[in-house]
């Protein structure tokens, strides 16, 4: 019984198929490029959450506040 039983077949695509149903855009970044005029804005492939996009999802009141010099939330 032939058939694709790769990752992508099987799970990427079934998720980027529902994303879309959900109103969600979605990219192939599988041959991205990094840096400041990369596709995404990331430095690596590291970066899994796109912090920028995510940042601005976020209301100002629920953003986490930045740790002060000793460590210290402020």
């Amino acid at each position: 019984m032939p058939g694709d039983f790769s990752e992508d077949a099987l799970i990427e695509q079934p998720a980027i198929a529902l994303l879309g149903e959900l109103g969600w855009h979605t990219a192939n970044c599988y041959h991205e490029t990094f840096g400041e005029h990369g596709a995404l804005g990331r430095e690596t492939s590291a970066e899994v959450v796109l912090v920028y996009r995510a940042s601005a999802s976020v209301p100002p009141s629920r953003r986490p506040r930045k740790k002060g010099k000793s460590g210290q939330r402020r």
